[in-house]
């Protein structure tokens, strides 16, 4: 089973928790609209949008609210979560003065198969086993002056979780990240890319509500190995020895991009 396929089975599962649990994930999103809203020199000429790993919504509403004349596709591979966000954002459609459409495909997989002004995704790229696969596709559909515009763990997320899996000798159960040169590197196939990063860190009450957190929010194995219970054990064990019983900060390292069709176009 490929990495995309088992998250989206896992985002299936914890698709009801995930809107309660993810508040990194609705900053991150509120994040990356705050840099399209800024970035986005001309919004009305967007007509034509597809979102990537829409998750129950948390950046659609506001793209639908940003774009109202624009069509839209907006995918998921998780059906439930898919669902969930034509729930959450049927009041914005209703508002929209074109349909929106959403369908439910992997992007590691499926070709675009659209032309677009904006391709858009907010935390779904960390997923993908050949990023610059879906980097070449994504730019093979842009419209003229068409941009993609997306959000990605990098590599220095869950600095601590890492070492305790390094230590205690077990494969670390969620995707590898790249570093920021190496998404330098993989976004050149844009003639124009503006990439920045910044840390988000949120606090949790112990170690063990910060794992269960990641569990609520369909995160968790999300990689080709799975972590047995008695594993997991262990691993709560050294991170208490680490970081104590008390409460702990975790951060997640993510890059925003604005990948440009046209160098010359901002």
């Amino acid at each position: 089973m490929s990495i995309p396929v088992r998250v989206g089975k896992n985002f299936s599962r914890s698709s009801r928790s995930y809107t309660a649990a993810g508040a990194f994930q609705r900053s991150a999103a509120r994040h990356l609209y705050g840099l399209l809203e800024r970035e986005l020199a001309n919004p009305d000429r967007v007509r034509k949008v597809l979102e990537l790993g829409c998750g129950t919504g948390f950046l659609t509403i506001g793209l639908l609210r940003l774009f109202p004349d624009a069509q839209f596709v907006v995918s998921d591979i998780s059906e439930s979560m898919l669902t969930l966000c034509m729930d959450v954002t049927r009041p914005a459609a209703a508002c929209h003065g074109t349909p929106a459409y959403f369908e439910c495909y992997n992007i590691a997989e499926a070709n675009i198969e659209k032309n677009y002004d904006l391709i858009i995704s907010s935390l779904a790229f960390q997923w993908l086993p050949d990023l610059e696969a879906v980097l070449h596709n994504a730019r093979e559909h842009l419209l003229p002056e068409g941009k993609l515009v997306f959000s990605t763990l990098l590599d220095g997320t869950f600095v601590m979780l890492h070492r305790v899996f390094a230590e205690l000798g077990l494969p670390y159960p969620g995707p590898p990240m790249i570093t920021e040169s190496e998404l330098r590197a993989q976004c050149a196939v844009f003639p124009r890319v503006r990439l920045a990063t910044y840390t988000y860190v949120e606090e949790h009450a112990s170690v063990l509500d910060f794992l269960r957190q990641i569990q609520r929010t369909g995160a968790g194995n999300g990689g080709l190995v799975r972590t047995s219970v008695a594993d997991m054990r262990r691993v709560l064990a050294r991170y208490r020895e680490l970081a104590g019983d008390g409460p702990i900060e975790v951060e997640y390292f993510l890059a925003e991009v604005i990948c440009d069709e046209d160098e010359n176009h901002v």
